[in-house]
């Protein structure tokens, strides 16, 4: 699992839950189910899980690349 440091209780709450999801659908499902004003903060913090998945790696491969492109549509 990757720490992200700095994150209010309702982002660490998205962040565990989008962590815990295997699929895009799961993931676009579980972010369309939340209220309008919290979409974008899941969006971000999906964002900042695939930037701190990518800073452990010491090389990014292509399926690493097509990985973060199917995920960002």
């Amino acid at each position: 699992m990757i720490t992200i440091t700095g994150l209010t209780d309702v982002q660490r709450d998205i962040a565990d839950r989008l962590w815990a999801m295997d699929t895009r659908a799961d993931i676009e499902q579980y972010i369309h189910s939340l209220p309008r004003s919290l979409r974008r903060e899941a969006w971000v913090v999906m964002t900042m899980i695939i930037a701190a998945e990518l800073d452990s790696y010491m090389e990014v491969t292509d399926a690493t690349e097509d990985l973060i492109r199917d995920i960002g549509g």
